[in-house]
């Protein structure tokens, strides 16, 4: 992947994608991983098949030549790509949706209101790059508002979460967004990442290329672990750990001067209890990330729950987020109660 520079995340530019066939003929995900220090957490596109023909396509990923292979008979049998939608002011989601939209030049891009990005508030046309038909258009907050309808209206209804409360912003605009969007057909809900879902064993494109599991496996430096499901297990949870937390409690990071990158890459020391905390999120049917729980839906109680409320009344029978697990089995009710 040649633009893997605009977000220099690894695995950079050799990106391993896993294809799962969610809804036979109408949904499909794509995950790739992206992170730093072996601890890459997978992020994912949907793509669901519109009932006139065409795609569209949700939180787009690198589109890598083994991509553009793996959609090429669902385009040959479905038609063309026709929206690019982008549901997060995160830029982990919405970097790719230029170079992903130079290879379906004709498609419409279509981003959240609200783009801040961090640390710079920049236009997001001057960082990401190519976009073949010029600036993205903008999603309006909902399908039934009536206002800047978009053209997929009656098979996909959305609703937006801007949650806003950063010092860094002055408490003005929102600098967490995320659209619900529902594919009624399938009874599909794809979300980013208010709710996610994680299980023992690591996702599937996770395990395609098994030594960061295996690095991030180790309690100390220099353990050298076998490629066992165990073992991949152990490393799978670390680093959903180190991604959801930042610095998780059971770590102790010890970096020594004299040999600094190691320590960085094998300078962890785990306690038993890891394995508590770890067991504490697979055992939830779904979860708000403990970030946005703690920081961001505090502070906008009211915007949270009108908002949960609305998508709640939708008739899904499953959730695709863009993190870990899924597709997850849940109804409304277990969406509100995770929510809530």
């Amino acid at each position: 992947y040649p633009y893997w520079w605009a977000l220099p995340l690894a695995p950079y530019g050799s990106k391993a994608t896993a294809m799962n066939e969610v809804v036979p003929g109408q949904v499909w995900t794509f995950d790739q991983l992206q992170g730093l220090l072996d601890v890459l957490v997978n992020v994912r596109m949907t793509v669901v098949a519109l009932a006139n023909g065409g795609l569209w396509v949700h939180n787009p990923v690198a589109p890598t030549q083994e991509l553009m292979d793996m959609l090429a008979p669902i385009v040959a049998k479905h038609g063309p790509v026709k929206h690019i939608v982008v549901g997060s002011a995160a830029i982990e989601h919405k970097i790719y949706s230029g170079p992903f939209s130079k290879k379906f030049p004709a498609a419409d891009v279509w981003v959240p209101q609200k783009n801040w990005t961090f640390p710079v508030d920049v236009p997001i046309d001057a960082y990401v790059p190519y976009y073949p038909r010029g600036s993205p258009k903008y999603l309006p907050l909902d399908s039934s508002s009536g206002i800047g309808a978009v053209p997929w209206a009656d098979e996909i209804e959305h609703y937006t979460l801007e949650v806003g409360g950063s010092s860094l912003r002055n408490f003005k605009d929102p600098w967490f967004v995320d659209t619900a969007f529902y594919h009624k057909r399938s009874k599909t809900m794809l979300v980013t990442d208010v709710v996610l879902h994680v299980s023992q064993d690591p996702v599937p494109v996770a395990v395609i290329e098994p030594e960061p599991l295996l690095v991030r496996g180790m309690n100390g430096p220099d353990q050298m672990l076998p490629n066992t499901r165990e073992a991949r297990s152990m490393g799978w949870g670390k680093t959903v750990l180190f991604g959801l937390l930042f610095n998780p409690t059971a770590v102790d990071v010890r970096i020594n001067p004299l040999s600094v990158n190691k320590s960085f890459l094998d300078g962890f020391y785990w306690e038993p209890k890891w394995k508590d905390a770890f067991k504490n999120l697979t055992d939830k049917d779904m979860f708000v990330p403990p970030i946005l729980h703690t920081l961001a839906f505090p502070r906008r109680r009211d915007e949270v729950k009108r908002w949960a409320e609305s998508v709640a009344a939708w008739d899904f029978e499953r959730i695709i987020p863009g993190h870990l697990d899924g597709p997850i089995d849940a109804t409304p009710k277990q969406f509100a109660a995770a929510i809530d």
